[in-house]
């Protein structure tokens, strides 16, 4: 018996989840929809493989398992802060990587916001670091603090 692969009326419900990091932001979710990418003879993927619009030939009883692919984030929200520029969406709060609309993601995930802010050294008509006029400190990342008011974690100094 021949079947025929089908792939357009499945896909699979995943869900990205929106994490403002003490901001505010809308939606907090968005559902998701992955594509079928092919046909497997084992749920994992590590059976033979049968193209999405293929043709199986069936000579005995058999279960195909859909191999799901990824999809492409999309349209990401702007999150707010107060006294914070949104920086980032990014895939965790320690060392994640950052996360754009056109990351794709295989599964249910949450991404989070980092902001930054800036922190103005006044010299007072003193001087540091060899420096005599106003500069701007931009924190690159802000986590977890009320406010923005953080742990510098990294730091340029530049020309304002």
């Amino acid at each position: 018996v021949d079947l025929k692969l089908s792939g357009t009326t499945y896909t699979k419900p995943i869900t990205l989840y929106y994490n403002y990091n003490e901001g505010t932001g809308s939606p907090d979710f968005k559902n998701l929809s992955l594509p079928i990418k092919q046909w497997n003879t084992k749920p994992d993927g590590s059976g033979n493989s049968y193209s999405v619009g293929g043709t199986y030939t069936a000579d005995s009883p058999a279960t195909l398992y859909a191999i799901y692919g990824s999809v492409a984030i999309g349209t990401l929200p702007v999150p707010t802060r107060f006294n914070c520029s949104f920086k980032a969406w990014v895939t965790s709060l320690t060392n994640g990587k950052t996360v754009t609309s056109e990351t794709t993601i295989s599964a249910t995930t949450t991404i989070y916001a980092i902001y930054s802010y800036n922190v103005i050294l006044d010299g007072n008509g003193g001087h540091f670091a060899d420096v005599t006029e106003k500069k701007e400190v931009e924190v690159q990342e802000v986590q977890h603090k009320s406010n923005c008011n953080a742990v510098l974690i990294s730091f340029e100094i530049a020309d304002t």
